[in-house]
């Protein structure tokens, strides 16, 4: 597990990389959306059960359409005013592309973070796969000295900007 910052990390190829970082709430496993093996990579470390799936971090509205998710200006406008906060929305994804990061459902959870750093990040290198840095069913962690020996040493690379303590974000069913 190396550690480097915002910009180093968005210099390096990602590609059958997974990464530690802060997010708005909590420290997070990602990979970028297009890698299997790091997403893989990424279950094997959480013990994961496969029928599970992922939130998608994105740095734009805009970014929904990679997912061919298509919205009328109503919902686009709602989700711009919510995604000021920590907000996630379940959105319908029936594209099997996406089975490996949706799990058993035919739905993606996507959130807008509201740190600059890692929208920039993610503005960079395109969406990325996110979900808490824990063993499933652990509790998170908030820093990244809480990460036991055997996940430090499955992590490429991590950010480190001390202990994150915020509240969860708020789940939006958006399919009703």
């Amino acid at each position: 597990m190396k550690k480097v910052d915002w910009k180093k990390l968005s210099d390096i190829n990602l590609k059958d990389k997974v990464f530690l970082l802060p997010t708005d709430t909590i420290y997070g496993f990602s990979a970028l959306i297009n890698d299997k093996k790091a997403v893989e990579k990424i279950k094997e470390i959480k013990k994961r059960n496969n029928k599970k799936g992922f939130i998608i971090l994105i740095s734009d509205i805009s970014d929904l359409e990679k997912f061919n998710i298509k919205l009328d200006n109503q919902k686009k406008e709602f989700l711009k005013k919510i995604w000021t906060e920590s907000v996630s929305v379940v959105l319908e994804v029936k594209n099997q592309k996406f089975k490996y990061i949706s799990g058993d459902f035919d739905t993606l959870v996507f959130r807008i973070p509201k740190k600059r750093s890692l929208k920039s990040f993610i503005k960079k290198v395109g969406p990325i796969v996110s979900t808490s840095a824990n063993v499933s069913g652990d509790k998170c962690i908030y820093k990244p000295e809480e990460l036991n020996k055997k996940m430090k040493e499955k992590i490429d690379f991590y950010i480190n900007e001390g202990e994150l303590k915020n509240p969860s974000s708020l789940i939006i069913n958006f399919l009703r």
